[in-house]
């Protein structure tokens, strides 16, 4: 495969097959990259620039510190669902606990809260165990386990958002993570 850069000046076109060793270019330089290529380390997104620094070629990101900071948020967002819906473990058991089942946690609840018990024989859904027997404290403790890992991953995701809002400079951007 063939890696094509086009010189951010002139419109210089550098052809540059795998099994070949980096051009010679002038410090300064800066391409714009085309297709990927084999055999030399990926750029590190699809918007990335191959610049010579100091005689060497290195990547570097060409979106805008406004895309950064877009696409940035957008990973912690998807890195805060992820988050959210790992299992919890309450009295030794692991139980689902993403949002579908989290509401059918509060329906169940409801059901039960005027009496403040489940009925005798209930069982609540364990992972890899099935049907655990659950009283209505088991059920308000897997709630409590649940809201407090999401109370967490949501201040980590505020004090996350407020770090990619403050941030400057790429550096500051790609500094962040979850």
């Amino acid at each position: 495969m063939n890696f094509y850069a086009v010189a951010a000046t002139g419109g210089n076109v550098i052809r540059v097959d795998a099994a070949d060793a980096p051009p010679a270019v002038d410090p300064g330089f800066t391409a714009t990259l085309l297709p990927a290529f084999n055999g030399w380390p990926q750029p590190p997104s699809t918007n990335a620039t191959l610049a010579c620094t100091g005689g060497a070629l290195t990547w570097a990101d060409a979106r805008t510190l406004a895309e950064l900071l877009a696409d940035k948020l957008a990973e912690l967002a998807a890195a805060y669902a992820a988050a959210i819906a790992q299992p919890v473990t309450y009295a030794g058991n692991p139980y689902q606990a993403g949002p579908e089942v989290i509401n059918g946690l509060k329906d169940t609840m409801l059901r039960f809260a005027a009496a403040g018990a489940t009925p005798p024989g209930f069982s609540w859904g364990c992972l890899g165990v099935g049907g655990v027997p659950t009283t209505y404290a088991d059920l308000q403790g897997i709630a409590h386990t649940i809201g407090s890992r999401d109370f967490a991953a949501m201040g980590n995701l505020q004090t996350k958002r407020a770090a990619v809002r403050a941030a400057t400079t790429p550096a500051d951007v790609a500094a962040v993570t979850w």
